[in-house]
Parts: C-alpha cells; sequence; structure tokens
C-alpha cells in the first residue's frame, strides 16, 4: 500500500474510532431520504461504516448510502463529534470498491472514463467554440503560440465557462513560444513552471 493509501486508512479508522453512533449524519442526508434509505435505521447504518472501515463486510444498506453520496456535507455540519463524515464516507467507499474489484480492473475503468471525460470535451468545445479557434486547441503542442496560457485544471466539464471564454479572447498576435495547455500565466511564467499535475 502507498503512503497515501495508508494516511487514507488512518483517516478513516480515526473518524470510525471517534464516531459515537449516534446516528445524526445518516439521519440529516438528503440522498439517503431520496433513494428510499430509512431514517430510523440512521444508527444501523453507521454501525455498518464503522464495520467496513474496520475490514468487515460491505453491507448492502451502507453501500447503498455511500454510493448515493452528493457531497453535500451536512453530514459532517451534523456531526457532534466534528467528524468530518462527507471524507470518511468518500474514503470508505473507495475501501468498499478496491475489494470488490482488482486495482488493475480499477485502473482500467479510470482510464477509460478519462478518454470519455476528453472526447466529451472535444464534444463540448466543438458545439461552443468557432471552428479556427477550436483547431488552434487542438494542434498538436509543438505548433501552438499563445502570449497567455490559461490552465483550466482538470474539470473543464464542470465550469466550462472560463476556458471558453479564455480561448475566444485569445486572439493575440502568435509569439515563437509554445504552449503546452491552457492555464493563465504569462508565456514567459508558463516556460519555467510545469503546468500543475491533476
Amino acid at each position: 500500500m502507498s503512503a497515501y493509501a495508508d494516511r487514507l486508512e488512518a483517516l478513516a479508522a480515526e473518524a470510525a474510532d471517534r464516531c459515537t453512533g449516534c446516528g445524526k449524519c445518516f439521519e440529516v442526508c438528503p440522498t439517503a431520504r431520496e433513494i428510499g434509505l430509512d431514517a430510523g435505521e440512521a444508527k444501523a447504518r453507521v454501525a455498518e461504516l464503522s464495520s467496513l472501515t474496520h475490514g468487515g463486510p460491505a453491507a448492502d444498506g451502507v453501500m447503498k448510502w455511500l454510493n448515493a453520496c452528493d457531497g453535500s456535507a451536512r453530514c459532517t455540519d451534523a456531526c457532534p463529534e466534528d467528524i468530518n463524515v462527507r471524507q470518511w464516507v468518500t474514503i470508505a467507499k473507495m475501501k468498499a470498491l478496491e475489494t470488490a474489484r482488482p486495482r488493475s480492473e480499477g485502473a482500467t475503468a479510470a482510464a477509460s472514463r478519462f478518454r470519455h471525460m476528453a472526447q466529451a470535451v472535444r464534444l463540448l468545445a466543438s458545439m461552443q467554440l468557432p471552428s479556427e479557434t477550436l483547431q488552434k486547441i487542438l494542434a498538436p503542442a509543438e505548433k501552438r503560440t499563445a502570449d497567455v496560457l490559461f490552465y483550466t485544471g482538470c474539470n473543464v466539464l464542470r465550469t466550462p465557462a472560463p476556458p471558453i471564454a479564455a480561448a475566444s479572447t485569445s486572439s493575440r498576435k502568435p509569439t515563437s513560444r509554445p504552449t503546452s495547455g491552457w492555464g493563465i500565466a504569462p508565456s514567459s511564467a508558463s516556460a519555467s513552471r510545469a503546468p500543475p499535475r491533476c
């Protein structure tokens, strides 16, 4: 296991150890009601979450809850022990997925999702950008030039407006410096630093 995975395990174990099992986190969960989980079973679901964290089985009830999580953090706000329940739920969900399928299968699925996301970004861009702007963006890195680099990060599908706005205003005269992505940084700064990694 990596140091990162060890750290996640430690965070989840600490949350489980501090948890009193009161069930308030489950009671306030908006998605639990939407998928038909009974608020009266809050203590049972939290006990299943603690058990899963300590290596127990992934019970159906807790897995339905974990898979429905929308990240609202109402659970964290409701916790009288100040546990970051949203973080705990996320780690527990990852742990349950890892035990349910081999790591290599998860890596293959992640690569496939990334490919689909890249295709979706291209489709989104093709629907919203003029053809000549799109061609500039899709050109091989060694052929792209710009005065300014606008780096959007890893989630352009959730917030497409900034890169689209930047692309539409990037009709400056080209420089001889190649760009490797989008970002807000003068091209001289982007030349000395690599873009952030996702």
